[in-house]
């Protein structure tokens, strides 16, 4: 009983880990998007 209370934490633990991988990746992204079309302004 123990061991599958234990399996189930760590898998929420994986799923909460990857959501906030996910949601990392997403800001990171929009931050390169906005920081290329400052870039491209600066240049042209």
């Amino acid at each position: 009983m123990q061991f599958c209370f234990n399996n189930q934490g760590g898998l929420n633990l994986l799923k909460n880990s990857l959501f906030w991988e996910i949601r990392l990746i997403r800001v990171s992204l929009q931050v390169g998007e906005v920081l290329a079309s400052n870039l491209w302004r600066y240049i042209l």
